[in-house]
């Protein structure tokens, strides 16, 4: 009997020490979504709402977080907007893997805790004057981890702007 309780005792400390292990040592995992339409008109000047929350189970927050706003050649960046009220921004846009443009959001800082556990933050993205579609992807990495910590796709889709007919004001 004395074992079987000794056993048990043991069993439940090797399991709360390795639920602590595992959920400090767990990198963090992170969505972001676009907030904005995805149907734009061609040659404006657009700007792309994204938000960012945790979604891992395991870990309760994620710190300094760096993630970078990917546009294929056509789609050009011409700033970001972060931090809980937009207050930093950066315009330095970047040219990285295969051509794509990308500018960096640096420094977000997320808690499960908080009564908001999410953040927002904004890119001004020049679009095309051709109308189609467009891709684009955002990749998050956090400090001390060299993997991702998770990778959105998302599409822009580029039309023609729509004239309104005139109106006459005929008198008969």
């Amino acid at each position: 009997m004395l074992v079987n309780l000794l056993s048990l005792a043991i069993s439940l400390t090797a399991l709360i020490v390795s639920y602590f292990a595992m959920a400090y040592t767990a990198r963090p995992k992170v969505t972001v979504r676009l907030l904005s339409a995805r149907e734009r008109v061609a040659g404006e000047v657009a700007e792309l709402r994204f938000r960012v929350s945790i979604k891992s189970w395991i870990r309760r927050s994620a710190g300094d977080l760096h993630i970078y706003a990917n546009f294929l050649p056509n789609l050009v960046p011409i700033s970001a907007h972060f931090g809980s009220t937009l207050e930093k921004a950066d315009s330095t846009v970047r040219v990285g893997k295969g051509g794509a443009k990308y500018v960096a959001i640096k420094g977000i800082v997320l808690s499960k805790r908080e009564p908001i556990s999410y953040e927002d933050f904004v890119v001004k993205v020049q679009i095309p004057d051709i109308a189609g579609r467009y891709e684009g992807w955002t990749t998050a990495f956090a400090y001390g981890w060299a993997d991702e910590c998770g990778v959105a796709r998302f599409t822009l889709i580029a039309s023609k702007a729509v004239l309104e007919p005139e109106t006459t004001n005929e008198r008969s």
